[in-house]
């Protein structure tokens, strides 16, 4: 039976790296059924490039343009209630995507059909040159055992201090759009990515995670990019920063109790968020105070299930 495939690419003043993406994807049109493409009010030539495509492919491009700003993920979630393909890809508005990474990503669903969303390395892109190094080599991911915790302990990969399923790779079933979209409607926000919300849906479902070792996306890495960046910040590990991430997680919590029963995964998405909490209040705690509940948090675990282990231990017990 023939599948469609659709592509969401939501947009906001992406004029200047907007070109190259559409000619990436353009190179791959004929496994494309529609495009849509969001924009979220630009103020640059986003929506003039926009059109411009969609003139060569009328039938297939599909450009929508918000009455007001809506932000990325709730714009993210426009496309999705949108389209109407069997299989979704994702993709920023800025990267370049590698050859054939439609094709090889349908192999993939065809040959696993336990298989739900599918995600891959990425290529480095800086001042328009791929670096010699993989995202995945430059953070030393031992790739054959990713997969492994994909395929045994997948929650344990996603709640970790690092999320390594990055959704401008994702491909993935239509099955998950209606809950996706409403889930990235209530619960997405700076602290907490569609790419997490998405994957967390595929593990609910006890359905698989296939990580595609060959990089099929180039992912430019600059100053006025929407989503995740490459080079980790000092705000990353702020206190209040913790504070944020745990409030966001206990609203997904929350959220998902409401159509899923108790699980090991869903407690462990509350106790990342209860582990976050201590971190953010740790610093204003009296030193007897902070060791005794730091060192809680180090028996029972937590410090190497959601942070680094004994160095971030050892960091909330020194650092302000």
């Amino acid at each position: 039976m023939y599948k469609r495939v659709s592509v969401l690419i939501p947009t906001f003043n992406g004029s200047e790296y907007l070109q190259p993406q559409f000619d990436s994807i353009e190179n791959q049109i004929d496994e494309i059924d529609e495009l849509i493409i969001s924009d979220d009010c630009s103020k640059d030539d986003t929506l003039e490039i926009t059109k411009s495509f969609k003139l060569k492919h009328p039938q297939k491009i599909k450009v929508h343009q918000n009455g007001k700003r809506l932000g990325l993920a709730k714009n993210l979630a426009k496309c999705l209630y949108l389209c109407k393909g069997d299989y979704i890809f994702l993709s920023d508005q800025d990267d370049i995507w590698c050859k054939d990474r439609i094709k090889k990503t349908l192999a993939i669903f065809d040959e696993n059909q336990s298989v739900d969303l599918v995600f891959s390395d990425l290529n480095i892109l800086k001042n328009s040159a791929i670096i010699d190094d993989t995202l995945f080599d430059q953070i030393a991911i031992d790739k054959k055992q990713l997969q492994t915790l994909l395929d045994n302990d997948p929650m344990r990969l996603l709640i970790g201090p690092v999320n390594f399923i990055y959704g401008n790779t994702i491909a993935f079933r239509r099955n998950y759009i209606d809950e996706f979209s409403k889930c990235i409607d209530a619960c997405s926000d700076n602290f907490l990515y569609h790419d997490l919300i998405l994957s967390l849906l595929v593990i609910l479902k006890k359905k698989s995670i296939f990580f595609h070792r060959e990089p099929l996306v180039n992912y430019r890495v600059h100053d006025q990019q929407l989503s995740g960046r490459v080079d980790k910040t000092k705000t990353t590990l702020s206190r209040q920063y913790f504070y944020n991430k745990s409030n966001a997680l206990l609203k997904l919590y929350k959220y998902l109790t409401e159509y899923y029963e108790e699980s090991d995964d869903l407690r462990m998405l509350y106790e990342k968020s209860s582990h976050l909490v201590h971190r953010s209040k740790v610093s204003k705690m009296r030193f007897s105070s902070r060791l005794n509940n730091s060192f809680k948090e180090l028996v029972n675990g937590r410090y190497d299930r959601f942070s680094n282990g004994f160095k971030s231990f050892i960091r909330d017990l020194f650092t302000a």
